[in-house]
């Protein structure tokens, strides 16, 4: 709130107000009709307006944007890379998604459905994907697979809280999952890089806290799928925003709406 305040005050605004709300969504969002496509981690909001309903509920401003996207814009806007024109923020949580920013802007693409690199096919006889192919990203890397593999003998379902707290402290059977997550995720990411040749990859989600326990992995695998030159001039990094950056992404989606500029 504090900063809201700061940015209203410094663009004119003499007293402080709501003035809209951004909303992450975990899944595709079809921007032809604002609706939420096939291929959501949350099938029963498939086809829904959310923008539609949360405005009429709320009655004030709403812009809604997929959470991976979010986390991207978050990135140039409050975090380290505010000078980067070519990002991908990859979310790995119980999806896996990026969000792309190509030449200084969000890229959306033909119909707004970019970044689903979770359903990138690692092994084609590999487990059923939700999305009904084979071996997708997400069947090996999001953390619900992470999660099943390592709840096994456990007297409750572990989360990725718990994830962060046994690799920290070196277990090695989730060393082990985690290293096979992340050379899984370099592997899509190395075909994503050679495509488009981001300056910057940007980890987050909530297993930002494994640090380089994940990273490496992830850059092994990106250094061995990816043209030389591209692995070798690709940054790699954690969120420094932890699980603030999908927020922060819909508070600056609000802003440049809004037109109140970052001080």
């Amino acid at each position: 709130m504090a900063l809201l305040e700061k940015l209203l005050r410094e663009s004119g605004v003499e007293r402080p107000s709501v003035v809209g709300a951004g909303v992450g969504i975990p899944g595709p969002i079809d921007r032809r009709t604002g609706t939420v496509a096939q291929g959501a981690i949350l099938p029963e909001w498939v086809g829904i307006n959310i923008l539609q309903h949360l405005e009429e509920t709320l009655r004030i401003p709403v812009f809604v944007d997929n959470d991976a996207n979010l986390g991207a814009w978050s990135e140039v806007t409050w975090g380290q890379h505010s000078g980067v024109s070519n990002l991908l923020f990859l979310k790995i949580g119980s999806g896996i998604g990026a969000g792309l920013i190509l030449n200084g802007a969000p890229y959306y693409g033909n119909v707004g459905i970019t970044g689903e690199i979770g359903h990138a096919t690692i092994h084609e006889q590999g487990l059923v994907c939700r999305c009904g192919n084979r071996g997708c990203l997400e069947t090996i890397a999001s953390t619900t697979t992470m999660i099943e593999l390592l709840s096994r003998g456990e007297d409750r379902p572990l989360t990725p809280a718990d994830i962060v707290r046994k690799a920290l402290n070196r277990d090695s059977a989730t060393l082990r999952v985690v290293d096979d997550a992340g050379l899984a995720v370099g592997r899509a990411l190395g075909n994503v890089a050679n495509l488009i040749n981001p300056e910057v990859i940007v980890v987050g989600g909530p297993l930002a806290g494994l640090g380089d326990i994940l990273l490496d992995p992830i850059r092994r695998g990106l250094i061995r799928h990816a043209v030389p030159v591209i692995g070798e001039t690709t940054t790699l990094t954690m969120s420094s925003l932890g699980d603030r950056a999908e927020a922060l992404g819909a508070a600056a989606l609000v802003f440049q709406h809004a037109g109140i500029r970052k001080p």
